[in-house]
């Protein structure tokens, strides 16, 4: 059996979130209910959340299981947990009302003290941002220093710690009370292997954080993580059944991923991948003829492929001269030119791509930060549109929350990219990596020649079926965001939300 110690109930979601769950395999859920997801929630609200997160268990015993979520700023905090205690609950939840008007953790310590005088562990949101902590929030540093408050408590820090390779970097100084889940979050290929590789198998929980994570995009990131049957049934089961106390559940099987379906874009075309290095931590990436083998051994006819040294580099006539010859022979990767407009020298490479015969330009308002309505850039849009060449806009790479230091990405809104798609309306346009809502679908121009690689769609539990149901299939291609993902991790997501979509029917 596989348990996912991670899932929130949202309102009335239950009954969709066991079904969601039994799609990919899941046999059991922990969850917990954060009231009305305020920072610091009032008591009232505390309590009737955890009313819903015990009816829900109630009502679906085995099943699922519920987290005792406290603020422990409120003088009821204890009270409310030994109530929660009551009604069955295995765990405690705390979310972002960790640290009180002063910057202090006595308060979340004195909750600890208390959960483990009852036997129960206790999941921590930890969130190590680029960007300031929210009011209360926890980086991983804080977290481990609230650990050692409570030795005899044992602790879960969620998400990895949110920043995973920051937080590796402390697994030397790791209390003896501390474990961490893998739970949401961009699912980063890699994430697994070196989570594993620092703290053991011993210390990792698998987890979904759903609904705002699917289910999928997030069992994937175990699906093909290389390590050994024994430590996967400890990730997927064995070590929150040991911690949780919870009934033995058998052996945890993955299952069988499911086929395409019809609803699915061709996944014969990859329109999301990179060659090189990768300029976020310096991994080694994938050449061109290792792409090319790749591609062939997940059976897809053709690649519109860029190197990551454009997302660096000041010549990029040069880069891209570079990749095209590396190339030269092959058949499935189909190189794109990459081009910036802040770059004074964009005329001369636009002029290069056409000459040296790209099939298509790349352009990234998000790695080189600029935005793609502003007038500055007029001519341009007025250059790419009349270039005859299809555009492929890249509007997000990897997680923006947790993105290096001193680099500063712009993130692409819908009406500026909509304005762009409408100026470049008779021009092939594919927009990469965008979080796709109903107010972007409603700005792009009815009849634009744009279409929507689906990456991030499949990180969420409704945004794929939501647009096929939108009637927005035909303008969707598939993407993999390959090497910051795992090549086919977007296309199991897709593939267990659409088998979802389909039972529905």
């Amino acid at each position: 059996m596989i348990t996912d110690m991670h899932v929130h109930l949202m309102g009335d979601n239950g009954a969709r979130l066991l079904a969601s769950a039994s799609h990919c395999g899941i046999g059991r859920l922990i969850v917990s209910d954060l009231a009305d997801w305020s920072e610091f929630p009032e008591e009232n609200a505390i309590r009737a959340g955890n009313d819903r997160a015990a009816a829900f268990a109630a009502g679906a015993p085995g099943r699922v299981f519920f987290l005792a979520y406290v603020n422990p700023q409120l003088d009821s905090a204890e009270e409310e947990l030994l109530r929660c205690v009551q009604q069955g609950a295995v765990g405690v939840k705390l979310w972002i009302s960790l640290r009180d008007e002063a910057n202090r953790l006595d308060r979340a310590a004195e909750i600890l003290h208390l959960a483990a005088r009852q036997g129960l562990p206790v999941l921590v949101h930890t969130f190590s941002r680029t960007d300031a902590l929210l009011r209360g929030e926890l980086d991983a540093a804080r977290f481990l220093e609230l650990a050692r408050m409570a030795p005899e408590c044992t602790l879960i820090g969620a998400h990895l710690g949110g920043n995973w390779r920051s937080t590796l970097a402390l697994a030397e100084d790791l209390p003896d009370n501390v474990y961490w889940d893998v739970c949401g979050g961009y699912p980063a290929a890699g994430m697994v292997e070196a989570a594993l590789a620092q703290l053991g198998p011993e210390r990792l929980l698998w987890g979904s954080d759903a609904p705002g994570r699917s289910f999928g995009s997030q069992l994937a990131k175990v699906w093909f993580a290389e390590m050994s049957a024994e430590a996967r049934a400890l990730i997927l089961n064995g070590n929150a059944e040991r911690i949780f106390h919870l009934p033995p559940g058998g052996e945890a099987i993955l299952p069988e991923p499911p086929e395409g379906g019809r609803e699915l874009p061709d996944e014969g075309e990859e329109h999301f991948v990179f060659c090189g290095d990768s300029p976020l931590d310096g991994r080694s990436g994938v050449t061109p003829e290792a792409l090319e083998k790749l591609l062939i051994r997940h059976g897809v006819r053709c690649a519109y492929a860029v190197s990551l040294d454009s997302f660096r580099r000041q010549d990029l006539h040069r880069v891209n001269a570079a990749f095209l010859a590396g190339c030269a022979g092959l058949t499935r990767v189909v190189p794109l030119a990459a081009i910036n407009p802040r770059q004074t020298g964009w005329r001369g490479v636009l002029a290069a791509a056409r000459k040296d015969g790209f099939r298509g330009l790349w352009i990234s308002p998000y790695v080189h930060a600029w935005r793609p309505d502003a007038p500055e850039f007029a001519e341009f849009r007025a250059a790419l549109a009349a270039s005859g060449l299809p555009v492929w806009l890249n509007a997000a790479v990897e997680d923006y929350r947790f993105r290096p230091s001193g680099w500063e990405p712009r993130p692409v809104m819908p009406g500026e990219l909509a304005a762009f798609a409408g100026e470049l309306s008779g021009c092939p346009l594919v927009i990469q990596g965008m979080e796709v809502t109903k107010d972007l679908l409603a700005l792009l121009p009815a009849g634009g020649n744009w279409r929507l690689e689906y990456s991030r769609l499949t990180d969420r539990e409704e945004r794929l079926p939501e647009l096929c149901r939108q009637g927005a299939r035909d303008r969707l291609v598939c993407g993999s965001e390959y090497p910051f993902r795992a090549f086919d991790e977007t296309r199991l997501a897709a593939r267990w939300l659409m088998k979802e979509r389909h039972s529905e029917k």
